[in-house]
C-alpha cells in the first residue's frame, strides 16, 4: 500500500511540473549572473614566502657555498682555505701569502649533471620570481 502512495505522488508531481512547465528566464538573466560572480569577493593569491624571506633564504645558501669552500679542505694532506690565509697579528706587514686553491670534491656524474641542472632551474625560478616581484 505505502508502494502505491508513493507511485501515486510520484505521478502526481511529475503531473505539476509538466503544468507549470519551465519558468521564463529574462533576456538579461546571464548578465546579472555574471555580474554577481563578478561582484562577488575574489581571493587574492599571496606567496607563502615573502620577497624578505626569499632574499634571506638566498643569501643563507650563498654563505653555506662560501663555508663550504673556506672548510673544506683540498686534498686529504692538505689543510682548508681558511688556514691557509695569512695570519696579519699585529704587525702590518704582509707575509708571504701561499697558494690558494679551491677545494677539488669528487662527485659521480649523474650527482654533478643533477647539482647542475638543479642550480640552473633554481636561477630561472628567481629570475621569474624577481620580474613577478619586481624585485631587482
Amino acid at each position: 500500500m505505502n508502494n502505491l502512495d508513493s507511485n501515486m505522488n510520484d505521478q502526481q508531481i511529475r503531473n505539476w511540473i509538466k503544468e507549470a512547465g519551465p519558468e521564463n528566464l529574462s533576456n538579461d538573466f546571464h548578465l546579472k549572473v555574471l555580474s554577481r560572480i563578478e561582484n562577488a569577493h575574489s581571493f587574492q593569491y599571496k606567496p607563502v614566502i615573502s620577497p624578505l624571506g626569499l632574499k634571506l633564504i638566498a643569501s643563507l645558501i650563498v654563505f653555506l657555498v662560501l663555508m663550504t669552500i673556506l672548510f673544506i679542505p683540498n686534498d686529504n694532506s692538505s689543510s682548508t682555505l681558511w688556514n691557509q690565509i695569512p695570519d696579519f697579528g699585529s704587525s702590518f706587514t704582509i707575509k708571504s701569502i701561499p697558494h690558494i686553491s679551491l677545494p677539488k670534491i669528487h662527485l659521480g656524474p649523474i650527482f654533478s649533471t643533477s647539482i647542475f641542472s638543479f642550480t640552473l632551474l633554481f636561477l630561472t625560478w628567481i629570475l621569474y620570481q624577481s620580474k613577478r616581484f619586481k624585485l631587482g
